[in-house]
């Protein structure tokens, strides 16, 4: 499962190379839609797209930025179905401090 960091603006930013599914027009559509494998058109008419470490993950219905559909040679991409949301983590009260 890749891990994914939530920003300021709501859009997951991936910590390890991903790839999630889209549809013809390119909008991020579930997994389901690929198939399970390492192919790259999926039964449900979907393709795979690639995304590097530090990408942009969007919303289910947003358009695929920041990759490709064709995987890098050698490179390991977990998925990116389970996106978990949140604020700056451990890291927010760092902000939140006060001024000396």
């Amino acid at each position: 499962m890749a891990l994914l960091a939530a920003g300021c603006g709501g859009s997951n930013v991936a910590n390890q190379p991903v790839r999630y599914c889209t549809d013809a027009a390119g909008r991020r559509v579930a997994d389901a839609n690929c198939g399970s494998g390492s192919s790259r058109t999926g039964g449900g008419g979907g393709h795979y797209y690639y995304a590097g470490r530090g990408a942009a993950v969007p919303a289910l219905g947003e358009a695929a930025r920041g990759g490709s559909y064709q995987p890098v040679s050698g490179v390991r991409y977990g998925g990116a179905e389970a996106v978990t949301r949140g604020g700056f983590g451990r890291l927010g009260g760092v902000f939140g401090g006060r001024g000396s």
